[in-house]
């Protein structure tokens, strides 16, 4: 009896219709009926086909012969097996493929979140070796202040012994002439608020942006801690230079009254008097103060949303952040009453505000530069506070407002602005603690209030401005403005 392996070389070499019948008797497939009406050679082509898939199905993929080997390959080659299993093989090599490349790309996309966190990281430690030059120079001296201060100065006051004429007369020499402090105040505030060579930031500048990039590489973290640790480094430089001024006021006037009764060298007298010098500090800290609320609004304004579709686009905690910063600069320059600013753009605005009726303009702008890409400002050319005329700029306008003499009382600011706070207030505060109080004012107890408004219009809150036509283009499905927005843009 023949094997099945003759038999379908048979099959295979003749094609013919009655070996077709015969492997098909004991199958009733379709490949039967397609013979049938379809014609003996096609059903004889593609029975042989099935014949022989079948065949390799059952025997070539258990052959153990070689003899069998090229059989099986004809075979597989004749009945499409070989490609099906190619196909399969393929599809399966594909799919794995597929699945490593999707681990590739995964590993990619952690890759990238590592690179941006290493950059993120990378942009936090740069920031803070901008600081470490100047930040050494300044330290160098306020060490210098401290040493004095502990171990010259509080020790005179401490001994009823050391008030002899020698001992003061030496460290008013070591104050003025051999430390210079007034020169190191100089210098100090030189540093703070003063670009360096190359265009390089002033030193409370880079604090703040420091801060500010510690802020972008964490998208959750608040400001107002932000604001906490910049306030907290101009204190402590306020404070020290504050000692430095005492000793060098008490040590000019020590050498200016031996001057007086003994006469002196050129050596012995102080190169700036004590009240001379009193003017120079109150500058060079009005001058530090000043800088100070300039990279501070430049840090919170970093943090806004200009694009916003409400007027008010400052951060959460920008008006109590501004208020401290305002009481700060009032404690430091003894100038209390009100305070304020208003955050605007271009030059089209004079700064002049009435609040309650009273007649109040700016003090000093700060042009405040902006982060990226040009802002869009609006101007509104026919009604009030609705802007249909737009322009960009690459600054902002921050107008500061300083009316010692407000008296304490509830306000308003009457000129039309996007934004404003509802209520202006002058109110009892204690300096011992930065809170409102209700104690009557005293030595710790000041009267003070500070507001903040926004006159520029921009982003989604000025462009949707305005009232809008009832009537619909029923073709593009929208309403339209009465003072066109998109034709001042096109002209």
């Amino acid at each position: 009896m023949p094997s099945r392996w003759t038999v379908v070389a048979v099959t295979l070499a003749l094609g013919l219709a009655g070996s077709v019948g015969a492997l098909a008797a004991g199958d009733k497939s379709e490949i039967v009926s397609s013979i049938a009406t379809g014609g003996l050679k096609l059903g004889a082509e593609k029975f042989a086909q099935w014949a022989a898939g079948r065949l390799y199905n059952n025997e070539c993929k258990s052959a153990e012969h070689e003899a069998f080997l090229a059989l099986c390959g004809a075979l597989g080659q004749f009945s499409g097996e070989k490609e099906k299993e190619w196909k399969a093989q393929l599809s399966a090599d594909l799919a794995a493929i597929r699945g490593e490349l999707d681990q590739l790309r995964q590993g990619q996309a952690r890759l990238q979140t590592e690179v941006e966190t290493l950059v993120s990281q990378n942009k936090v430690l740069l920031a803070k070796v901008d600081t470490i030059v100047d930040e050494t120079v300044a330290q160098s001296d306020i060490r210098i202040i401290q040493t004095l201060w502990n171990q010259q100065f509080l020790a005179i006051f401490g001994n009823e012994a050391s008030f002899s004429r020698e001992r003061l007369l030496r460290f008013a020499r070591e104050v003025i002439a051999v430390q210079q402090i007034h020169t190191k105040l100089g210098v100090l505030t030189e540093t703070l608020t003063t670009r360096g060579t190359g265009g390089k930031q002033p030193l409370l500048r880079l604090y703040a942006n420091q801060l500010a990039v510690s802020l972008a590489a964490n998208k959750s973290a608040k400001l107002l801690p932000a604001y906490d640790f910049y306030e907290g480094i101009m204190t402590d430089l306020l404070v020290e230079q504050r000692k430095g001024f005492l000793m060098y006021v008490w040590a000019a006037e020590i050498l200016e009254s031996e001057c007086e009764i003994h006469g002196c060298s050129g050596l012995d007298r102080p190169p700036i008097t004590a009240l001379e010098f009193k003017k120079t500090f109150d500058g060079q800290i009005a001058r530090e103060l000043d800088a100070f609320n300039a990279s501070l609004e430049w840090l919170v304004l970093a943090r806004s949303d200009g694009h916003a579709a409400k007027a008010d686009f400052l951060p959460a905690g920008a008006v109590d952040i501004f208020w401290r910063a305002d009481l700060l600069t009032a404690a430091n320059t003894d100038r209390f009453g009100l305070r304020g600013r208003v955050i605007g753009m271009g030059d089209t605005w004079d700064g002049k505000l009435a609040l309650s009726g009273r007649a109040l303009a700016p003090a000093v702008q700060h042009e405040v530069p902006i982060e990226g890409e040009a802002l869009d400002w609006w101007r509104a050319t026919g009604t009030p506070l609705v802007f249909d005329e737009v322009r960009f700029a690459n600054a902002w306008r921050v107008l500061h407002y300083d009316q010692a003499d407000q008296p304490r009382g509830s306000f308003k600011l009457d000129t039309n602005l996007p934004w404003k706070q509802i209520g202006v207030f002058v109110t009892p505060v204690d300096l011992r603690t930065g809170q409102v109080t209700d104690a009557k004012p005293s030595e710790a107890v000041v009267l003070f209030g500070s507001f903040i408004a926004i006159e520029r219009a921009g982003g989604g809150y000025a462009l949707l401005s305005g009232d809008w036509d009832k009537r619909w283009d029923r073709d593009k499905g929208v309403g339209l403005i009465k003072t066109s927005h998109l034709e001042t843009i096109a002209e």
